[in-house]
């Protein structure tokens, strides 16, 4: 608990985890002034790592509670402070999920781990907040493979279960993709897009348009809401050179809905 009286959250990290730690503090406190993104409090550097699991670099947030996860809340059958069945809160949700994306993108960052694991209820503001830096980025910069998550979920862009390459060039494209799976789930309150990694993987590796069709049908297929429909179909788009910019996204969901 804070000075002020307020609950916070302490992440831990051992000495072999300097970079992760910078990135994270320096991106979050980057986004200081955004509300949909988790707050940094403080950042300790010990001088030697703790005898006891190894600690040297502590980061005191905002609360991040995973039982206030949108995953936990969404997928764990338990009392909700959101009811996703209610058409408004799916509604204002979305709008919440976009806004924080959005800010990391303005910022010029990617955060490359996007799924509803990412997403907490913010209890004292009645909305969204977005956590979970440890992969986040900046836009355009080089990193290997070791720079991504490590186990691939069915929120993974396809473009990084299929490219072979060294060198990967984090591009807000990415986190599109992530969202826009996260988004499906909220509007058909809480179907998964794919079943599995290697249901992705399989159409992927059939010809043809066969996972751009997958998709496009189960859209058509579970969402009768036709203003989530023409939102995840410009962001579901299996090539990133044809998938709506977070921005443009946000700008159609607040005109449809005169969300500010």
């Amino acid at each position: 608990m804070t000075d002020d009286g307020r609950y916070c959250t302490v992440h831990y990290f051992g000495s072999t985890r300097l970079d992760t730690f910078i990135r994270s503090v320096y991106a979050v406190s980057s986004m200081e002034d955004c509300p949909f993104i988790m707050k940094s409090k403080r950042a300790v550097v010990l001088n030697s790592p703790t005898p006891r699991y190894g600690y040297q670099f502590l980061w005191i947030t905002s609360p991040i509670i995973p039982s206030l996860s949108l995953h936990h809340l969404m997928f764990e059958n338990v009392w909700s402070p959101v009811d996703h069945q209610d058409g408004d809160k799916r509604v204002s949700t979305t709008f919440a999920l976009l806004c924080a994306v959005n800010a990391v993108h303005t910022h010029k960052f990617v955060h490359l781990a996007i799924d509803p694991t990412t997403f907490y209820y913010e209890s004292s503001v009645s909305d969204w907040t977005l956590g979970n830096f440890a992969y986040v980025q900046k836009q355009e910069s080089l990193i290997t493979k070791h720079g991504l998550p490590k186990q691939p979920t069915v929120f993974t862009p396809p473009e990084f279960l299929s490219d072979k390459s060294f060198l990967y060039k984090p591009v807000p494209e990415a986190d599109t993709w992530s969202l826009g799976c996260v988004i499906y789930t909220v509007a058909t309150n809480g179907l998964l897009l794919f079943d599995s990694v290697s249901d992705i993987q399989n159409l992927m590796a059939t010809d043809g348009p066969i996972l751009q069709t997958y998709i496009d049908k189960s859209i058509e297929e579970n969402i009768s809401n036709q203003d989530f429909r023409v939102l995840l179909n410009g962001m579901l788009q299996v090539s990133p050179k044809s998938r709506k910019s977070i921005q443009f996204a946000l700008d159609y969901w607040r005109g449809k809905y005169s969300l500010e």
